[in-house]
């Protein structure tokens, strides 16, 4: 595609009062950015809200910089570095064994598996992953989600099919394969909501290595997102998952022929952040 000549922002229409309420979020987490404590203390996060903070907060950092603004707090390494690092941590991390959360002190990492957030920071660590093309650190992460965690509707309004296409993404990545996992792909064929189903659909098609099914694919599902979830008064406006599928397409099969720009604006790729120029 040829180089837009103005800012993505300014394409999209993202409206001055949405930056500022950004920036204005960012600056209130970044300031005590990896500040984790065994017990609360004044200027310190519990170590579960601290990093799902610092997670949300790169996220907003990464999609200035996907949407072209100048002053994106860090550089695009250094972020994508960070949450990557952080979203292991999060799930893997030896804070699990003995971790001072909101819901109490003295959490063992099987109470943690049980009561602790893992949608939205799952989520939010895969999009830098992805985007890094980080194998290792993908493989770590997906060791996590299997069948036993619990319904996690995130902030997104999740439903439990969307949970589902994260632990058969998970499987996928740790077995190579999908053949596990055809009684819950079958489930997610059959889901009352579009979303799971255009999902999995994605996911197939990558585990098949089949490009041109997986450009049709995405094709669907961002036509959905923007048709039916895009809100560009909220503050995250760019398809996560949308970014998950198109860049795990591009770690297992190879670069992909690029949607109309209408669609990949709403997807972070290595290319919209300038790094593979």
């Amino acid at each position: 595609m040829d180089k837009p000549k103005e800012p993505r922002w300014l394409r999209l229409g993202i409206t001055e009062e949405h930056y500022s309420k950004t920036v204005k979020s960012i600056n209130l987490d970044i300031k005590n950015e990896g500040s984790y404590v065994d017990r609360k203390a004044f200027g310190h996060h519990f170590s579960d809200i601290g990093r799902q903070n610092d997670l949300f907060s790169n996220l907003n950092i990464l999609q200035l910089l996907h949407l072209q603004y100048e002053d994106a707090f860090k550089t695009t390494h250094e972020t994508l570095e960070f949450m990557s690092n952080l979203v292991v941590d999060y799930f893997l991390g030896d804070w699990r064994d003995n971790a001072c959360c909101s819901d109490g002190e003295g959490m063992t990492r099987d109470e943690c598996r049980k009561e602790l957030e893992w949608q939205d920071p799952l989520r939010e660590g895969l999009v830098a992953i992805t985007v890094s093309q980080d194998n290792e650190n993908l493989e770590k992460l997906c060791t996590y989600p299997d069948e036993d965690l619990f319904f996690d509707e995130g902030s997104w309004d999740r439903i439990k099919d969307d949970n589902t296409c994260f632990i058969v993404l998970a499987r996928f990545i740790r077995e190579k394969s999908l053949d596990s996992s055809q009684e819950l792909v079958t489930r997610l064929e059959k889901s009352r909501r579009k979303r799971p189903k255009l999902f999995i659909a994605v996911l197939k098609a990558i585990a098949e290595h089949d490009k041109d099914r997986i450009r049709a694919a995405m094709l669907d599902y961002m036509k959905q997102y923007i048709k039916v979830e895009l809100d560009k008064d909220v503050s995250i406006i760019i398809s996560i998952d949308g970014t998950i599928l198109w860049n795990l397409a591009v770690m297992k099969c190879g670069e992909l022929e690029p949607l109309d720009q209408e669609l990949m604006d709403f997807i972070i790729t290595r290319e919209s952040l300038g790094l593979n120029s």
